[in-house]
């Protein structure tokens, strides 16, 4: 499998993109899009869903392209806890870590 990517647009561009294919988009804050133009190749492709002993796509080769898009949506800061890290043999410095589940979700 081979994959390219190329940054294409600006993050203007990029969110007008982002609102378009997801409407439920349009009353919330967005950072950091970025519009992608994306090449996927692959040979001896095999679909399969879990469960299932056929494929459901099979083939010798499989080309696709588009469009992706990636953005945050802006949130509160996440929720931190402090935790001990190990800098070389004596040395401990105290960082703060994002809870799991509180960091901003990526669309």
């Amino acid at each position: 499998v081979k994959l390219q990517a190329a940054l294409v647009t600006t993050p203007g561009a990029a969110l007008g993109f982002v609102r378009t294919v997801d409407e439920p988009s349009l009353d919330v804050t967005i950072m950091s899009p970025m519009l992608f133009d994306a090449d996927l190749t692959g040979s001896h492709v095999d679909v399969k869903f879990a469960g299932c002993n056929r494929p459901l796509y099979s083939g010798t080769g499989l080309i696709m392209t588009g469009k992706v898009a990636l953005a945050k949506q802006a949130t509160a800061a996440p929720e931190t806890c402090a935790r001990l890290l190990h800098v070389g043999r004596h040395h401990v410095k105290e960082i703060n870590v994002p809870l799991r589940g509180t960091c901003s979700p990526v669309k």
